[in-house]
Protein backbone atom coordinates (compact mmCIF):
# COMPACT_ATOMS: atom_id res chain seq x y z
CA UNK A 1 0.00 0.00 0.00
CA UNK A 2 1.24 3.54 -0.48
CA UNK A 3 0.94 6.42 0.85
CA UNK A 4 -1.63 9.45 -1.12
CA UNK A 5 -1.36 9.40 -4.77
CA UNK A 6 -1.35 12.14 -7.17
CA UNK A 7 -3.81 15.49 -6.58
CA UNK A 8 -4.82 17.48 -8.90
CA UNK A 9 -7.55 20.47 -9.19
CA UNK A 10 -10.05 22.23 -11.98
CA UNK A 11 -12.53 24.92 -11.33
CA UNK A 12 -15.99 23.93 -11.27
CA UNK A 13 -19.04 25.10 -9.69
CA UNK A 14 -21.21 24.75 -6.37
CA UNK A 15 -23.65 22.93 -4.03
CA UNK A 16 -24.64 23.10 -0.24
CA UNK A 17 -24.75 21.26 2.60
CA UNK A 18 -24.30 21.38 6.26
CA UNK A 19 -21.79 19.32 8.14
CA UNK A 20 -19.37 19.46 10.84
CA UNK A 21 -16.05 17.38 9.95
CA UNK A 22 -13.53 16.31 12.41
CA UNK A 23 -10.50 15.05 10.65
CA UNK A 24 -8.51 11.74 11.91
CA UNK A 25 -5.94 9.38 10.07
CA UNK A 26 -7.50 7.00 7.53
CA UNK A 27 -6.11 3.88 5.85
CA UNK A 28 -7.80 2.67 2.34
CA UNK A 29 -6.86 1.67 -0.62
CA UNK A 30 -4.32 3.69 -2.60
CA UNK A 31 -6.88 3.49 -5.87
CA UNK A 32 -6.72 6.86 -7.31
CA UNK A 33 -9.81 8.94 -7.40
CA UNK A 34 -11.88 11.37 -9.25
CA UNK A 35 -14.34 13.25 -7.51
CA UNK A 36 -16.08 16.76 -6.93
CA UNK A 37 -14.89 18.68 -3.87
CA UNK A 38 -16.96 20.99 -2.62
CA UNK A 39 -15.84 23.53 -0.19
CA UNK A 40 -19.31 24.86 0.80
CA UNK A 41 -20.48 22.31 2.95
CA UNK A 42 -17.07 23.23 5.21
CA UNK A 43 -17.55 26.97 5.21
CA UNK A 44 -21.23 26.46 5.89
CA UNK A 45 -20.14 25.15 9.32
CA UNK A 46 -18.05 28.24 10.37
CA UNK A 47 -20.09 30.77 9.12
CA UNK A 48 -22.16 33.31 10.84
CA UNK A 49 -25.90 33.02 12.31
CA UNK A 50 -27.35 34.45 8.83
CA UNK A 51 -25.99 31.52 6.76
CA UNK A 52 -27.13 29.14 8.64
CA UNK A 53 -30.61 30.82 9.57
CA UNK A 54 -32.37 32.01 6.17
CA UNK A 55 -34.70 34.40 6.78
CA UNK A 56 -38.24 35.69 5.15
CA UNK A 57 -40.53 38.69 5.01
CA UNK A 58 -42.10 37.72 8.08
CA UNK A 59 -39.18 38.32 10.15
CA UNK A 60 -38.51 41.72 9.36
CA UNK A 61 -42.01 42.84 10.57
CA UNK A 62 -44.09 42.27 7.43
CA UNK A 63 -47.12 40.46 8.09
CA UNK A 64 -50.76 40.78 7.98
CA UNK A 65 -51.59 38.24 10.83
CA UNK A 66 -52.81 39.59 14.08
CA UNK A 67 -51.73 37.93 17.78
CA UNK A 68 -54.36 35.48 17.23
CA UNK A 69 -53.52 34.15 13.98
CA UNK A 70 -55.65 35.88 12.02
CA UNK A 71 -55.26 37.34 8.84
CA UNK A 72 -55.95 40.69 7.87
CA UNK A 73 -56.89 40.75 4.74
CA UNK A 74 -56.91 44.11 4.31
CA UNK A 75 -53.55 44.91 5.70
CA UNK A 76 -52.57 42.14 2.60
CA UNK A 77 -54.67 43.59 -0.01
CA UNK A 78 -52.32 46.99 1.46
CA UNK A 79 -49.06 45.30 1.44
CA UNK A 80 -49.45 43.77 -1.81
CA UNK A 81 -50.14 46.82 -3.66
CA UNK A 82 -47.21 48.61 -2.27
CA UNK A 83 -44.64 46.19 -3.68
CA UNK A 84 -46.81 46.34 -6.65
CA UNK A 85 -45.78 49.73 -6.98
CA UNK A 86 -42.44 49.28 -5.95
CA UNK A 87 -42.44 51.32 -2.91
CA UNK A 88 -39.85 51.38 0.03
CA UNK A 89 -40.31 48.52 2.82
CA UNK A 90 -40.66 50.66 5.35
CA UNK A 91 -44.25 51.63 4.01
CA UNK A 92 -45.28 48.02 4.81
CA UNK A 93 -43.50 48.40 8.36
CA UNK A 94 -40.60 46.36 7.87
CA UNK A 95 -37.42 46.70 10.27
CA UNK A 96 -35.41 48.60 7.17
CA UNK A 97 -32.25 48.54 9.58
CA UNK A 98 -32.80 45.18 10.76
CA UNK A 99 -33.28 43.78 6.65
CA UNK A 100 -30.23 45.93 6.03
CA UNK A 101 -28.02 44.12 8.57
CA UNK A 102 -29.36 40.81 7.54
CA UNK A 103 -27.81 40.98 3.68
CA UNK A 104 -24.96 42.92 4.38
CA UNK A 105 -24.22 40.08 6.71
CA UNK A 106 -24.43 37.70 3.72
CA UNK A 107 -22.78 40.07 1.97
CA UNK A 108 -20.08 39.69 4.22
CA UNK A 109 -20.12 35.62 4.64
CA UNK A 110 -20.13 35.20 1.05
CA UNK A 111 -17.03 37.64 0.55
CA UNK A 112 -15.07 35.47 3.12
CA UNK A 113 -15.92 32.58 0.79
CA UNK A 114 -14.74 33.64 -2.15
CA UNK A 115 -11.69 35.05 -0.53
CA UNK A 116 -11.62 31.49 1.09
CA UNK A 117 -12.10 29.52 -2.42
CA UNK A 118 -9.08 32.10 -3.80
CA UNK A 119 -6.65 31.27 -1.39
CA UNK A 120 -7.80 27.43 -1.37
CA UNK A 121 -6.83 27.08 -4.72
CA UNK A 122 -3.74 28.72 -3.98
CA UNK A 123 -2.53 26.41 -0.84
CA UNK A 124 -2.91 23.39 -3.05
CA UNK A 125 -1.46 24.25 -6.27
CA UNK A 126 1.29 21.83 -7.52
CA UNK A 127 0.53 19.37 -4.36
CA UNK A 128 0.98 16.31 -5.39
CA UNK A 129 0.98 14.43 -1.92
CA UNK A 130 -2.78 14.65 -0.77
CA UNK A 131 -5.82 12.48 0.76
CA UNK A 132 -9.75 14.03 1.25
CA UNK A 133 -8.83 14.42 4.59
CA UNK A 134 -5.77 16.77 4.37
CA UNK A 135 -7.90 18.78 1.72
CA UNK A 136 -10.84 19.10 3.70
CA UNK A 137 -8.45 20.60 6.51
CA UNK A 138 -6.97 22.68 3.39
CA UNK A 139 -9.95 24.45 3.19
CA UNK A 140 -10.97 25.14 7.05
CA UNK A 141 -7.67 26.74 6.95
CA UNK A 142 -8.64 29.23 3.89
CA UNK A 143 -12.09 29.72 5.55
CA UNK A 144 -10.11 30.77 9.04
CA UNK A 145 -7.82 33.39 6.95
CA UNK A 146 -10.64 34.83 4.88
CA UNK A 147 -11.79 36.63 8.35
CA UNK A 148 -9.33 39.36 6.79
CA UNK A 149 -10.61 39.84 2.64
CA UNK A 150 -7.55 40.77 0.97
CA UNK A 151 -8.17 40.44 -2.71
CA UNK A 152 -8.61 43.70 -4.06
CA UNK A 153 -11.82 42.83 -6.45
CA UNK A 154 -13.69 41.64 -3.21
CA UNK A 155 -12.75 44.65 -1.32
CA UNK A 156 -14.25 47.07 -3.98
CA UNK A 157 -16.89 45.16 -3.92
CA UNK A 158 -17.66 45.35 -0.80
CA UNK A 159 -17.47 49.11 -0.53
CA UNK A 160 -20.29 48.92 -3.22
CA UNK A 161 -22.44 47.26 -1.45
CA UNK A 162 -22.28 49.38 1.98
CA UNK A 163 -22.85 52.22 0.23
CA UNK A 164 -26.05 50.36 -1.57
CA UNK A 165 -26.99 49.51 2.05
CA UNK A 166 -27.03 53.54 2.56
CA UNK A 167 -30.13 54.16 0.30
CA UNK A 168 -33.30 53.45 0.29
CA UNK A 169 -34.74 49.65 0.14
CA UNK A 170 -38.10 49.00 -1.75
CA UNK A 171 -39.92 46.62 -3.40
CA UNK A 172 -39.51 45.22 -6.96
CA UNK A 173 -43.25 44.24 -7.91
CA UNK A 174 -43.31 41.76 -5.16
CA UNK A 175 -42.60 41.38 -1.53
CA UNK A 176 -40.31 38.19 -2.50
CA UNK A 177 -37.77 41.09 -3.86
CA UNK A 178 -36.27 43.98 -2.19
CA UNK A 179 -33.76 46.37 -3.85
CA UNK A 180 -31.20 48.69 -1.86
CA UNK A 181 -29.11 50.84 -4.42
CA UNK A 182 -27.41 48.50 -6.43
CA UNK A 183 -28.12 45.07 -4.11
CA UNK A 184 -31.32 42.98 -5.07
CA UNK A 185 -32.37 40.21 -2.39
CA UNK A 186 -34.83 37.86 -3.32
CA UNK A 187 -35.99 35.58 -0.13
CA UNK A 188 -37.34 32.43 -2.27
CA UNK A 189 -33.93 32.14 -3.45
CA UNK A 190 -31.90 33.15 -0.56
CA UNK A 191 -30.00 35.23 -3.20
CA UNK A 192 -28.21 38.61 -3.17
CA UNK A 193 -27.00 40.29 -6.34
CA UNK A 194 -25.25 43.47 -6.61
CA UNK A 195 -26.14 44.05 -9.88
CA UNK A 196 -25.60 41.16 -12.56
CA UNK A 197 -23.06 39.44 -10.21
CA UNK A 198 -24.34 37.27 -7.36
CA UNK A 199 -22.63 37.81 -4.21
CA UNK A 200 -24.21 35.30 -1.94
CA UNK A 201 -26.27 32.62 -3.54
CA UNK A 202 -26.19 28.63 -3.63
CA UNK A 203 -23.97 28.26 -6.61
CA UNK A 204 -21.24 31.17 -6.56
CA UNK A 205 -20.05 33.33 -3.87
CA UNK A 206 -18.68 37.10 -5.97
CA UNK A 207 -18.35 35.41 -9.11
CA UNK A 208 -16.12 32.50 -7.35
CA UNK A 209 -16.76 29.45 -7.65
CA UNK A 210 -16.43 26.69 -4.82
CA UNK A 211 -16.67 23.43 -5.92
CA UNK A 212 -13.32 21.75 -7.82
CA UNK A 213 -12.38 18.77 -9.26
CA UNK A 214 -9.70 16.51 -8.22
CA UNK A 215 -8.01 13.25 -8.37
CA UNK A 216 -6.92 11.82 -4.76
CA UNK A 217 -6.28 8.94 -3.18
CA UNK A 218 -7.34 7.82 0.35
CA UNK A 219 -4.27 6.10 1.06
CA UNK A 220 -3.30 6.28 5.16
CA UNK A 221 -2.60 9.59 6.31
CA UNK A 222 -1.62 10.71 9.45
CA UNK A 223 -4.42 12.85 11.62
CA UNK A 224 -4.40 16.76 11.04
CA UNK A 225 -6.69 17.83 13.35
CA UNK A 226 -9.09 21.02 12.96
CA UNK A 227 -11.27 21.89 16.53
CA UNK A 228 -13.87 25.15 15.57
CA UNK A 229 -15.20 26.48 19.36
CA UNK A 230 -16.64 29.93 20.28
CA UNK A 231 -15.38 31.25 17.09
CA UNK A 232 -11.97 29.96 17.54
CA UNK A 233 -10.64 27.79 14.53
CA UNK A 234 -6.78 26.09 14.81
CA UNK A 235 -5.83 24.55 11.81
CA UNK A 236 -2.76 23.47 10.13
CA UNK A 237 -1.78 25.48 7.14
CA UNK A 238 -0.30 23.35 3.89
CA UNK A 239 2.31 24.55 1.87
CA UNK A 240 2.36 23.69 -2.00
CA UNK A 241 5.17 20.70 -0.87
CA UNK A 242 2.42 19.49 1.61
CA UNK A 243 4.04 20.56 4.37
CA UNK A 244 2.06 21.56 7.37
CA UNK A 245 2.04 24.34 10.10
CA UNK A 246 0.06 24.99 12.71
CA UNK A 247 -1.89 28.38 12.40
CA UNK A 248 -4.60 29.93 14.67
CA UNK A 249 -6.93 32.54 13.81
CA UNK A 250 -10.49 34.16 15.27
CA UNK A 251 -13.27 33.64 12.72
CA UNK A 252 -15.43 36.48 14.48
CA UNK A 253 -12.96 39.17 15.20
CA UNK A 254 -12.56 42.09 12.32
CA UNK A 255 -10.74 45.24 12.49
CA UNK A 256 -11.71 47.57 9.58
CA UNK A 257 -15.16 48.89 9.15
CA UNK A 258 -16.10 49.65 5.52
CA UNK A 259 -20.00 50.24 6.82
CA UNK A 260 -22.47 50.75 8.85
CA UNK A 261 -24.64 47.48 8.12
CA UNK A 262 -21.41 45.30 6.70
CA UNK A 263 -19.53 43.26 9.47
CA UNK A 264 -15.87 45.03 10.05
CA UNK A 265 -13.32 43.63 7.53
CA UNK A 266 -9.30 42.96 8.66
Amino acid sequence: MKNDETFSIKKGKTKSDSTRHTNSSSRSSSVSNDLTFDTYPIYFSMASDCVKRPKTAFDFDLSAINEEGVVNLTLTEYYDAIAKNNQPISKADMDENKFKKYIGCLAYNGARMAQANIDFSKIVKGTSSLAISQVENAARSAFVKSSKISDSVLRVQLKQISDSLNAKCVFVGTSDKIKCGGLDYTFSQNQLQLGNSIVYGYNTMFGVTSQFKVAVSDAKTRSVDVTHEEGKTFSKDFGANGDTSDSSSSSSKQDVSIGKFIPAVQ
